[in-house]
């Protein structure tokens, strides 16, 4: 195990708790404001951030100023286990001042490195600590003392540094990644947009013209305009709809046995997380199997809570479904086009109008058989729209899983450097 010993911050670095408010006030000067969510939701601070424009005091602009290594943490909250939460200052930015619900970690940079003080401070260690010692009983604090007491485990300056690097290099990775995934998930949104409301030419392969470029190419239905050849079908017409649990509604759990299915588990992408901590027995089991049918082509559909949630079945154990889902085997349809057309926007649109008012948003499996889907007639045209969308779901699904991977790898890797578990060369 690597050198590694405990120290308190307050040995090793100053503590600010800032008091400046959003507002802005006249004669005070002009300047761009840190905020909470700034720091929330970010793990460095750097001028990409769009900061929010206010002003300050001589006085709070000379002690509260955020310079390059500063380490900045969430300090009230409506929950402890968001407080504590850190980012680090990158770059030295004009007029940059620490707002209200925030406090300054100033490292001595003599005896510890900014970005493995930021990585200690999100330890599971240092969470635990922050979310214990928070005072309040509807909104959470913590004190200057309390910031000053937090224990860490440092090591030489130099392996330091190393281990900021290796998170610093993890972390551009986990940008990377995202930022392909939210140009993927962009262009899917728009490609799905387009898709169920012009379709695709069979033997053009290219998008039809637009009702307002082309109006002759398009007919009233049940859904308003969509192309000629195409029809608005309830999802019963081209779909069994199976409640999987009419006599488990609530059962027993166990320690062993087979898993048990809910959106808990459904994760990103068209994935379903299957070693659930929730087991029932194959009883459970052996009912929804025969009531269900299951075959590569059945679907996971949420009729509770996040409604509208799809998954193909999983194919690696066998399982159970909580009483929130049901099951949809499509019939005479492509099966991609339906899975995909299940998040259609004028799917969204039906739920939403079905749940309004809900405090529990939920739909029946009557009403999930009356959804209606936009389909064309044509199964060529299907296959070819459900190849589209499904080329880019399949790029993002790769992104998903590999963005998981890194947060795993940088969860396991960060725990044992921290720790001195996993020696770094100095």
């Amino acid at each position: 195990m690597s050198d590694f010993w405990e120290v308190r911050i307050q040995d090793i670095a100053e503590v600010l708790v800032s008091n400046v408010d959003k507002k802005s006030y006249a004669g005070q000067k002009a300047v761009v404001l840190c905020n909470y969510m700034d720091v929330y939701s970010n793990d460095y601070i750097s001028s990409d951030l769009n900061f929010m424009e206010s002003t300050a005091s001589e006085a709070e602009i000379k002690k509260f100023s955020l310079r390059k290594g500063d380490v900045v943490i969430t300090k009230d909250s409506e929950s402890p286990f968001d407080i504590g939460i850190p980012s680090v200052v990158t770059e030295d930015i004009d007029d940059l001042v620490c707002g209200y619900h925030l406090a300054i970690i100033r490292p001595n940079l003599d005896k510890v490195d900014p970005l493995f003080l930021a990585k200690q401070l999100s330890s599971e260690k240092s969470t635990r600590y922050f979310a214990r010692v928070a005072a309040g009983s509807t909104r959470f604090g913590l004190s200057i003392g309390s910031i000053h007491a937090l224990p860490i485990q440092i090591t030489s300056l130099e392996v330091q540094k190393k281990i900021g690097e290796i998170g610093l290099t993890i972390d551009n990775q986990i940008d990377a990644t995202q930022a392909l995934i939210d140009k993927y998930t962009a262009i899917k949104q728009g490609m799905m947009a387009d898709l169920f409301s012009r379709g695709i030419d069979p033997e053009t392969k290219a998008l039809r013209p637009t009702f307002e470029e082309a109006p002759e190419l398009y007919h009233e239905t049940l859904l308003g305009m969509l192309p000629k050849g195409w029809d608005a079908y309830d999802i019963e017409d081209i779909s069994d709809v199976i409640d999987p649990n009419p006599s488990h509604r609530n059962p027993i759990y166990r320690a062993d046995g087979f898993a048990f299915i809910s959106t808990v588990e459904f994760i990103e992408g068209d994935s379903v997380e299957t070693n659930t901590s929730r087991r029932v027995a194959e009883s459970v089991v052996l009912e929804q199997e025969r009531r269900c049918a299951f075959n590569e082509k059945s679907i996971v559909f949420s009729r509770k809570g996040t409604i509208g949630e799809t998954r193909f079945v999983p194919t690696s154990c066998r399982f159970a479904l909580l009483d929130s889902l049901c099951v949809l085997n499509p019939k005479n349809v492509d099966v991609t086009y339906f899975y995909h057309s299940l998040r259609s926007p004028s799917l969204k649109t039906q739920i939403n109008q079905m749940v309004m008012g809900q405090a529990l948003p939920q739909v029946s499996i009557g009403r999930v058989r009356e959804l209606l889907i936009p389909m064309p007639n044509d199964a060529m045209e299907q296959r070819l729209i459900g190849q589209r969308i499904g080329g880019i779901a399949e790029l993002l699904n790769s992104e998903l899983l590999h963005l998981r991977k890194l947060q795993a790898q940088k969860s396991g890797l960060l725990q044992d450097l921290l720790t001195g578990k996993v020696p770094v060369p100095a």
